[in-house]
């Protein structure tokens, strides 16, 4: 399925690195780009790394690679779940905000 003819929104993407910069002691910043997607306002029920249940409030779906810990238009991203088509190629990316 054509998934790219449904992203037709644009985002700004920074990723993080995982090191820490060992001057400031704070996770550094790639260079921000735009990626293509479709955003919503749904909010979802999560589970973070502590297996809090934590709410989103915002939902994005991309066909971007994303991580946890990245800023996508100056907020952290929060969850990332990969769907697959039957065969096991990846489609799609929905990105908890």
């Amino acid at each position: 399925m054509n998934y790219s003819s449904y992203m037709t929104m644009s985002a700004t993407l920074t990723p993080m690195s995982t090191t820490l910069d060992p001057d400031t002691g704070v996770r550094t910043k790639g260079q921000p780009h735009n990626i293509k997607c479709y955003k919503y306002g749904k909010t979802k029920l999560y589970r973070n790394a502590t297996g809090e249940a934590t709410v989103s409030d915002q939902t994005l779906l991309t066909m971007e690679e994303i991580h946890n810990g990245d800023f996508i238009d100056g907020r952290e991203v929060k969850s990332v779940q990969q769907y697959n088509e039957f065969d096991g190629s990846p489609t799609f990316y929905e990105v908890l905000l």
